[in-house]
């Protein structure tokens, strides 16, 4: 099943513009499909597709890539309140969407939103939470970024960027996180109380800010207000019953103009 898949090649001396949208909101749909491509190129021209997942979609997949190749993207997203199934067994997520609204991701358990292998790389992965059986489950977080509510099993961030919630908001993760070099962990600040005028992540295990024993992971700070030198910011909430491992030695990616404000802010919170 195709939507959006520009099979044009390199050599071929054209481009192309393939779309394709698929809206379940008004019907039902049940199906086997082999592979689903949701904005796929041979990195050539444009594809971009669609898929609308609506209440008594009843569908399995084999594998499902969503914005694979240059020049395409894909979105999928459910309704809130999801009620059906979909089941992939393998998610190539390179570029685009894919909103689970109010709705849980599954990864290695069975759920009404349910992958085996999640492979994430690219785009937004965003919805309340995500529930991860690691004896049955992958999910390989290399890239992209993800905004969710809770994480429950061991977050290992290998690349990407981990932003808490919708704006200044919470995500909670019920497990440990781990932390490369490469990886970004971006809070917004607003104002001076956690969850709701700043990022915060609340972790319910060990977390280990230099996982692989580089540089220590990216903090990226956006800083919307002007704070005061006493004000302090806990970005990182451990549970206290497990050490806290690793330190940002390098690199505040700033995005304010307050930059020399937001060093003496930094200064005070708990980076390590």
């Amino acid at each position: 099943m195709h939507l959006g898949w520009n099979q044009v090649t390199p050599g071929s001396g054209r481009n192309g513009v393939s779309e394709g949208i698929f809206n379940t909101t008004d019907g039902n749909v049940t199906g086997n499909v082999g592979d689903l491509n949701l904005g796929r190129t041979a990195d050539r021209g444009t594809a971009n597709g669609e898929f609308i997942v609506g209440n008594g979609v009843a569908i399995e997949i084999n594998v499902m890539n969503i914005g694979i190749g240059s020049g395409s993207t894909g979105t999928l997203t459910f309704v809130d309140n999801f009620v059906g199934a979909f089941d992939v067994t393998t998610v190539n997520f390179a570029r685009g969407l894919f909103d689970f609204g109010n709705n849980t991701l599954n990864v290695g358990g069975s759920a009404n939103i349910q992958s085996t292998t999640f492979n994430f790389r690219g785009g937004v992965l965003t919805g309340d939470t995500v529930d991860l059986d690691p004896s049955t489950g992958t999910f390989n977080f290399t890239g992209g970024r993800l905004a969710v509510n809770e994480f429950n099993g061991t977050l290992d961030q290998n690349g990407g960027t981990l932003a808490p919630g919708n704006s200044a908001d919470t995500t909670t993760i019920n497990g440990d996180y781990n932390l490369v070099s490469v990886g970004t962990y971006e809070v917004e600040i607003f104002g001076v109380n956690a969850g709701s005028e700043y990022d915060q992540l609340d972790v319910n295990g060990g977390v280990d800010l230099n996982a692989d024993g580089g540089a220590g992971g990216v903090l990226d700070v956006i800083l919307e207000f002007a704070p005061s030198p006493e004000n302090a910011f806990l970005i990182v909430d451990n549970d206290g019953a497990d050490v806290t491992l690793g330190r940002s030695t390098r690199r505040l990616a700033i995005t304010s103009t307050r930059s020399l404000l937001i060093t003496k802010v930094v200064t005070v919170t708990t980076w390590s």
